[in-house]
């Protein structure tokens, strides 16, 4: 399972990772700080899951939403 994770906080990250991989141990967890990064790692990686966060540095997270 890919998992791709769009947030710009390292400790948000941190925690949702970590939350994540022990629920799911053989899951490729991605992290992408900015909204743009987000949407070329949607696109490339095709992941299963995405996890937005809507405040970003560059784009709010709607508008990565409609982009994916």
């Amino acid at each position: 399972m890919n998992i791709l994770v769009i947030e710009d906080d390292p400790d948000i990250f941190e925690v949702v990772s970590l939350s994540l991989d022990m629920r799911w141990p053989d899951a490729d967890i991605l992290n992408a700080p900015t909204g743009e990064l987000g949407v070329q790692l949607a696109k490339t990686e095709e992941p299963d899951v995405v996890i937005l966060d809507i405040g970003l540095p560059d784009i709010d997270g709607f508008e990565v939403c409609s982009r994916i």
